[in-house]
């Protein structure tokens, strides 16, 4: 029997960045980047890692590095994990299989109501050392109603400042560009997900998206002992419990909220 961690009037929300479902070796100077030659191990994994997440049942799932070709592995989780409306939206490519896309998923036990992805910043590609590119990152954007209401759901995946080798201009782009369109959302909305950054950062390069957006505190949430995966809830939003989950498929852990809206 799956466990139902929330009830209504409340929903659960959760975020993963599941390093397209592929197992981590955490002792690799390189975990979540390892890279594959194939994709063919990624039915068998994606399969693997929706066994794991059964058990939590949230009604919300943010994802992020979710393959996109030739492989569906976001229609694959939402078959394996029962969900009936999901959203997906692809946006570079994936550092661990060639020839492929990834992104984030939004898999939802409510009706989606509108769905839109946007870049949040779109750099010149940047070849990585490991022989992988980076071409941008951005967030979806799904309204999703609820039984006590339409609930905004921003699921973020943004890049670091490695990926712009250390370019302080370039990184304030995105800055800019992703507090421009997150402010256009400050009702009953949820912003979720890797934002690749500490809350300090965060706070430092877009102090006006923390006045319209509470910050909520969380253990770490990487390998490395760092807090990258953040909850931001505009102030109509109550998160009433929030916890960490490691997890083997990751470099990231599950990072869990259980929310209501006021």
């Amino acid at each position: 029997m799956q466990k139902k961690i929330i009830s209504c009037p409340y929903f659960s929300l959760a975020s993963f960045n599941i390093n397209s479902a592929i197992k981590v070796d955490r002792k690799s100077k390189n975990a979540g980047h390892e890279g594959l030659d194939s994709a063919k191990y990624i039915p068998e994994y994606t399969q693997s890692l929706a066994n794991n997440l059964k058990f939590y049942n949230f009604d919300i799932l943010c994802l992020q590095e979710v393959v996109s070709g030739p492989y569906n592995q976001a229609k694959a989780l939402a078959e394996y994990l029962d969900y009936p409306y999901f959203s997906q939206f692809a946006m570079s490519d994936n550092h661990n299989v060639k020839g492929a896309l990834m992104g984030n998923l939004t898999l939802s036990r409510y009706p989606i109501l509108e769905e839109k992805g946007v870049l949040g910043y779109k750099p010149a590609v940047i070849s990585m050392p490991e022989g992988w590119t980076v071409q941008d990152k951005g967030l979806l954007s799904t309204k999703i109603i609820l039984p006590t209401g339409i609930i905004n759901i921003n699921n973020v995946h943004l890049l670091s400042t490695y990926h712009f080798e250390f370019s302080s201009k370039e990184w304030k782009k995105m800055w800019s560009s992703l507090n421009q369109k997150l402010q256009k959302n400050t009702q009953q909305s949820v912003c979720i997900g890797d934002f690749n950054h500490s809350p300090e950062i965060i706070e430092k390069n877009i102090p006006q998206f923390r006045k319209v957006f509470n910050y909520i505190k969380t253990a770490e949430t990487h390998y490395s002992h760092r807090t990258l995966d953040h909850l931001y809830v505009s102030s109509d939003i109550a998160v009433t419990d929030v916890k960490i989950i490691d997890n083997e498929y990751s470099d990231h852990f599950i990072l869990a909220g259980e929310l209501k809206i006021n």
